[in-house]
């Protein structure tokens, strides 16, 4: 068992105290057990910052987590999943070289999911829709 002083589980957060949290946190979990979730904005704000996110198998998250590269998603439907998260929190937690390499990647979504990229997305996407009708 690890015993670790620094490890907190919070209750919801207010706005107030949430960009400290970003600042201060290294590794930020979001397990669920819902079949659809929402986009997962939480993860990106958290990703954005430099924590590695460990999230449950969704396809909401498969869009910006790339298992091992920037984060991890685990199996939430295997039966002792709660084991395996666990396993993973501890791995990252005593696993300097691995927590740093995979949260240098997570600040990457700064890039790829910034105002602007999603901006010109949308605009080559509504320039698209364009140019199809006009075929």
């Amino acid at each position: 068992m690890i015993k670790n002083d620094s490890v907190k589980l919070r209750n919801p957060i207010s706005a107030k105290n949430i960009f400290s949290l970003y600042k201060d946190s290294s590794i930020f979990v979001y397990p669920s057990l819902a079949q659809n979730e929402t986009f997962g904005l939480s993860v990106i704000e958290f990703m954005s910052y430099g924590s590695v996110p460990i999230v449950s198998n969704l396809e909401c998250f498969k869009d910006f987590i790339k298992q091992n590269a920037n984060g991890i998603i685990f199996n939430h439907k295997l039966k002792n999943s709660n084991l395996l998260l666990g396993k993973i929190i501890k791995n990252l937690i005593t696993n300097d070289k691995l927590r740093f390499r995979l949260a240098n990647r997570a600040l990457d979504i700064r890039k790829t999911h910034s105002i602007n990229k999603i901006g010109e997305d949308l605009l080559s996407d509504f320039q698209e829709l364009i140019n199809e009708k006009k075929n």
